[in-house]
């Protein structure tokens, strides 16, 4: 994942060679605070991701996820596994107290087969609690379009995707969730009305999609992971 801050080429370019020249010093950051050199490495090329993912959806070299790929430079990524996690104040009240929570973000890497994620969690325990403690995250939360319901309930209960949606218990608000179901779901970034029969549907998600956008929309919902930690 990670947002498209619309700005041109020729900024993304800059950004980019600024985050590159970073590298090393975050890298740096995140080992001091017991990541594992690999681990860290790993978690840094996300930026290469989401170089790709533009290129995907444009059709050029660039990079449009600048704010996401900026926030993450700080140190506050951590790829482990199948998952990965940014620490983030709790703004859902997923926690009675507030504070921090891990933020949980699924980037295009295959199948959310239910032991990647049971992995990815148990990462998540030795590392990236150690790692912010200075920070106290409470629990780990999702905040996607693959949490909503409608989309779920037209996949199979026994596919990777339903299973996974039943590790988080809902919470708060859903908010419109139609350019991230495109952007996410096809690489679209849509600019006006998408002519949905047109698109790819070879999975069983993609129909999903669709049917639901063609239903009445998709949404981004929200949920705290159950037995955390």
């Amino acid at each position: 994942e990670g947002a498209n801050d619309s700005t041109s080429a020729e900024d993304g370019l800059v950004a980019l060679l600024a985050l590159v020249s970073a590298a090393s010093e975050v890298h740096a950051e995140l080992t001091r605070r017991g990541v594992p050199d690999e681990t860290a490495w790993v978690s840094l090329s996300d930026l290469g991701q989401q170089v790709h993912i533009h290129r995907v959806v444009h059709g050029e070299f660039g990079l449009s996820s600048q704010t996401w790929c900026a926030a993450n430079y700080t140190g506050r990524l951590l790829w482990l596994g199948r998952l990965q996690y940014t620490l983030e104040r709790d703004w859902l009240g997923a926690t009675p107290e507030g504070g921090y929570v891990l933020s949980v973000h699924i980037p295009e890497a295959g199948p959310l087969k239910p032991e990647s994620i049971d992995e990815s969690l148990r990462l998540a325990r030795e590392i990236a609690f150690p790692a912010f403690a200075d920070h106290a995250p409470r629990t780990a939360v999702l905040h996607s379009w693959l949490l909503d319901a409608g989309v779920l309930a037209e996949l199979s209960p026994e596919s990777n995707m339903a299973r996974f949606a039943r590790r988080f218990v809902p919470i708060g608000e859903p908010s419109p969730g139609y350019r991230d179901a495109l952007f996410f779901g096809f690489h679209i970034e849509p600019d006006g009305d998408v002519d949905l029969d047109a698109l790819p549907q070879d999975t069983s998600l993609q129909r999903a999609i669709v049917r639901r956008l063609k239903a009445g929309g998709v949404t981004v919902s929200s949920g705290v992971l159950r037995n955390w930690p």
